[in-house]
C-alpha cells in the first residue's frame, strides 16, 4: 500500500545499464531501486534490480526516453506492474512498435495506453 496516495510503477528483472539508463531518464521522478538475491544453486547467487517509481507525467517522459533510446530494434515488450494506492498489483504488458521514424509522443501515447493511465497524465506528459 502506498502512503502519499500515488499510483506507482515497478519494473523487475532489469540489467545494469537498464538501472544506469533508468536513473539518468528518470532523475526528476525520484526512482527507488532494488536489488534482491536469487539463490541459484552450484554456480552462486543470482543479483537481480527492480525499480519502483511514482507514475506521474515526469516519470512517464522519462520512460519514454528509456524506451526510445534505440529506435532500430523493432519492439520494446516489457511486463510491468501497476501498484494502486490500496496495494492492489495490475500485471500489464507494454509493447511498443518502434522504427526510426516512430515520435516520442507515439511512444508516450502507446505507453500510456498500455498502462491504462488517465488520459491527463498522458496529456500533460505530452505538453498539452
Amino acid at each position: 500500500m502506498t502512503t502519499d496516495g500515488t499510483i506507482r510503477l515497478r519494473l523487475r528483472d532489469l540489467t545494469t545499464l537498464d538501472r544506469w539508463e533508468l536513473a539518468q531518464a528518470l532523475a526528476d521522478s525520484d526512482p527507488e531501486f532494488e536489488e534482491r538475491t536469487v539463490a541459484t544453486g552450484a554456480h552462486g547467487d543470482l543479483t537481480t534490480l527492480m525499480l519502483t517509481v511514482a507514475l506521474s507525467a515526469v516519470a512517464l517522459r522519462g520512460l519514454v526516453i528509456w524506451i526510445s533510446r534505440n529506435r532500430r530494434s523493432g519492439s520494446f515488450t516489457r511486463e510491468v506492474e501497476i501498484i494502486e494506492p490500496d496495494g492492489t498489483v495490475r500485471r500489464e504488458r507494454v509493447v511498443v512498435h518502434l522504427h526510426s521514424a516512430t515520435t516520442d509522443a507515439e511512444v508516450t501515447r502507446a505507453v500510456g495506453e498500455a498502462l491504462r493511465l488517465d488520459t491527463s497524465i498522458i496529456d500533460e506528459a505530452l505538453g498539452r
